[in-house]
């Protein structure tokens, strides 16, 4: 895919927009490693020992709050057809439940 004017990113940053490919392109990684986190959860965390799944659960959860988070920021201001410019929208750290 080529990056061409037709993005619409000014110059004085008031409109950036990107193109859904590229979007797209940009959270696929995001959706295998979710789908990778999932998988270790359901299949290795029930062979370890209580402490170890503990500890591997936790950082099960704080990788998966990271790409919620990472997901979330394409589709506060750089979603196809909306511009950087409009009144940013609070982070949500948590997926939802």
């Amino acid at each position: 895919m080529q990056l061409t004017k037709s993005h619409n990113i000014e110059p004085d940053g008031t409109k950036a927009t990107l193109p859904r490919e590229l979007l797209h392109e940009l959270k696929q990684p995001l959706n295998v490693i979710r789908l990778a986190t999932d998988n270790i959860r359901v299949r290795i965390l029930p062979l370890l020992e209580s402490d170890e799944a503990g500890y591997l659960a936790a950082k099960l959860d704080r990788i998966e709050r990271q790409i919620y988070r990472a997901a979330n920021l394409w589709d506060i201001g750089v979603d196809a057809g909306e511009s950087l410019a409009t009144a940013p929208r609070p982070l949500k750290d948590t997926p939802p439940a």
